[in-house]
């Protein structure tokens, strides 16, 4: 065989087993491209399904801070109103504290005032007890007869009951005068002073009655008397007299 047409038919063979490879290729190509292409569908539909899930959680997200930032919003604005009345609250404490702090400042002060003078008080009393102790102590007791009439005794008469003045040995302090009779206390509005020691005694029952017992002074001396002690009494011209004094008239 020529040499020309041998490397003919070589060449032929190897172009056809070059073609043969070549289509191989092309159709495993045409597979892969396919194999490829459906992959490519395949995640083109998972991302497309991945985008609605993805809206829809964003959606759902949104609606969540949107109700997350309401619900924030009113709890910013009950802890506002919290911390408002809060304020208001310290304010009016502060305030009714200052109040109840001013009025027991002002108590204690009326208690201090009060305790100062209750003591002021005790204590004058104290002291007057004693002054009254002291003057009781001096106290001195005198008795006149009512039978007759003496130089230091004058009954005189009435319609109904007796007019008594008494001379006393001393000028007594008028508000320790006390007169008895037998055993029983004269009504202070029944007896009183006239003039220094000469003192007057209302008698309301007859005079008969009286003259049965004697009358029972007691009394304090009154030590700061300056005015005479008169020493004898006499009813003379309707009238009573203390050493020749007329000290009163007697009713008519």
């Amino acid at each position: 065989m020529p040499l020309a047409l041998r490397t003919y038919r070589d060449f032929t063979a190897t172009v056809g087993s070059a073609q043969i490879q070549v289509k191989q290729r092309l159709e495993q190509a045409e597979g892969q491209i396919g194999e490829a292409q459906a992959k490519a569908a395949t995640a083109k539909a998972n991302a497309q399904e991945a985008l609605k899930t993805t809206d829809i959680v964003t959606a759902q997200v949104s609606r969540q801070l949107t109700s997350s930032t309401q619900i924030v919003n009113k709890v910013q604005a009950l802890n506002d109103r919290v911390t408002n009345l809060e304020k208001q609250t310290s304010t009016q404490m502060q305030a009714s504290s200052g109040r109840v702090d001013s009025e027991m400042k002002e108590l204690h002060q009326k208690i201090d005032a009060a305790s100062s003078s209750i003591a002021e008080q005790q204590k004058k009393l104290e002291s007057t007890d004693e002054v009254v102790k002291a003057l009781f102590s001096k106290g001195v007791t005198e008795y006149f007869q009512t039978a007759t009439n003496a130089p230091n005794i004058v009954v005189a008469p009435l319609q109904k009951g007796a007019m008594v003045f008494m001379l006393l040995k001393s000028t007594p302090i008028n508000q320790t005068l006390e007169v008895k009779w037998r055993v029983f206390s004269q009504p202070r509005d029944s007896y009183f002073l006239l003039v220094n020691n000469v003192s007057f005694f209302n008698w309301g029952d007859p005079a008969e009655t009286l003259k049965q017992h004697p009358l029972e002074i007691t009394y304090v001396p009154d030590t700061t008397s300056k005015g005479p002690v008169f020493k004898t009494l006499a009813i003379k011209d309707g009238a009573i007299f203390a050493d020749g004094t007329r000290v009163m008239a007697l009713p008519r």
